[in-house]
């Protein structure tokens, strides 16, 4: 009796650390995806910025060239800033979609990590379960 009411102690014991391990992976979890949600607003914020700003520079050098009167020099220097502009905004598109691959592979390969990780600590558990009834028996 004592010994059936020890083990079961200890069992308990175990499921309850499971159960303290399992509530802290759903935490870190969760705070990987707080802070990748943050990283993301972070550059959505400084994307907009450089949007604006350049929005801006458009607008002023528009205005300088206006105000010049000469148009064939204003319609060559707006040719000019607008490809800026593209091939700007061009490489910020390139660099944010391989910044979002590298994002999703390195959160692949995380997820997986902890996968593999939960899998061997689970076969661990269940196997020293198995050692503490062979034990018991």
């Amino acid at each position: 009796m004592e010994v059936e009411k020890t083990y079961e102690l200890i069992l308990k014991k175990k499921e309850e650390q499971l159960s303290r391990d399992a509530l802290l992976e759903r935490q870190a979890t969760q705070l990987t995806k707080y802070f990748i949600r943050a990283r993301q607003r972070e550059l959505k914020d400084t994307v907009e910025k450089q949007v604006e700003q350049s929005r801006k520079h458009y607008e002023r050098n528009l205005q300088k060239t206006r105000a010049a009167g000469e148009a064939a020099a204003a319609v060559a220097q707006m040719v000019r800033e607008e490809k800026v502009i593209i091939s700007t905004h061009m490489a910020e598109k390139g660099k944010e979609r391989l910044a979002e691959e590298h994002k999703v592979k390195s959160e692949r390969r995380e997820r997986e990590k902890w996968q593999q990780a939960r899998i061997l600590y689970e076969r661990f558990q269940a196997e020293e379960r198995v050692r503490l009834r062979q034990a018991v028996e």
